[in-house]
């Protein structure tokens, strides 16, 4: 039988000291017994299941909610005397039989909880020595749930300092490996950015190469006559020895030296043919297109050739050239 034993003020003499006891088994809701002592008289009384729910009943409330609400009032720990009031009183002209009755405090109101019917004990001291008894063995059980908790307490304590130290290991471990990693990441962040400066003075000079290249690259239109003194650089023979005879009146044209020659080629004249006859004259005049296509393909040439240069590098530098 489990029991609960707690320290009330009556409210018909709040001056004196009454100690409450309630004995029940399994659950309250099935009943209990009432014992109430100011250290020299004793009473006692019980409460049946039946009396518990005619209560309920009476105040049209819930069994379960009124059996919580007697918990409560009678065996919590917490002192009543904040929410809940009882009182001690004769019943009636019998000096033997008491009515206890316990009150839960509202704001402005209070409402019975319930009330039952107290028997003088014939014996009180049996009873106050149970109670001491029961104070003893409860004390004691108290002493050994704190000293139980108290090295729990310790442990716990010890526990927590060497987790403690622990993590302060492991934040000191992690602080020192971020900066580590921190001084890693700024270097390789270094390297990169001196990698990628670069790279970029690179190809900007690539860029301005290639755009050097295709501005040299442009046809230049040049005169043939230049071209003709820039590639045979001085006169023949034949020019020497028509400079010398432009003393005296000017030869014939080239047309109609070619025609004489024609004239005498067809008379069948078996002769050595000098310089400054037909073979000469085309000779000067096949030299003077040869030289000229000549250096017309050599420019073409030249232009393909920084053509295909100027792709090669747009393509290693992958940027676009318009050619």
């Amino acid at each position: 039988m489990e029991k609960k034993v707690q320290k009330i003020s009556l409210t018909s003499d709040p001056e004196a000291v009454y100690f409450i006891q309630i004995a029940w088994k399994k659950d309250l809701g099935n009943g209990f017994n009432v014992t109430v002592c100011n250290g020299h008289s004793a009473w006692i009384g019980e409460v049946s299941k039946e009396d518990i729910t005619k209560e309920a009943n009476d105040m049209e409330m819930d069994r379960r909610k009124y059996v919580d609400e007697l918990k409560k009032a009678l065996i919590l720990t917490i002192p009543p005397s904040a929410k809940y009031s009882f009182d001690l009183m004769k019943d009636g002209d019998s000096s033997e039989t008491f009515s206890f009755t316990y009150e839960k405090k509202l704001k402005d109101l209070s409402y019975k909880l319930g009330s039952l019917k107290l028997a003088k004990s014939q014996n009180p001291a049996d009873i106050i020595r149970d109670l001491i008894d029961y104070c003893l063995n409860r004390t004691m059980e108290l002493y050994n749930q704190n000293d139980h908790l108290q090295k729990e307490n310790e442990r716990l304590q010890s526990d927590w300092k060497d987790m403690h130290e622990q993590l302060q290991k492991c934040v000191s471990s992690k602080e020192e490996l971020e900066q580590d990693l921190y001084t890693k990441f700024t270097y390789v962040l270094n390297e990169k950015k001196g990698k990628i400066r670069s790279l970029k003075e690179k190809l900007d000079l690539a860029q301005q190469r290639v755009q050097q290249t295709c501005d040299n690259s442009a046809f230049d239109t040049v005169p043939v006559s230049q071209i003709k003194d820039d590639d045979y650089g001085g006169t023949t023979e034949e020019e020497t020895e028509s400079q010398e005879a432009t003393t005296g009146p000017a030869g014939p044209s080239q047309y109609q030296q070619t025609k004489k020659i024609d004239n005498i080629e067809k008379q069948g004249r078996n002769r050595p043919i000098t310089r400054c006859e037909k073979p000469a004259l085309r000779y000067n005049y096949l030299m003077d297109l040869w030289m000229f296509g000549g250096h017309y393909i050599y420019r073409l040439c030249c232009n393909i050739i920084g053509a295909l240069k100027i792709l090669r590098l747009s393509k290693y530098f992958n940027c676009s050239v318009a050619v």
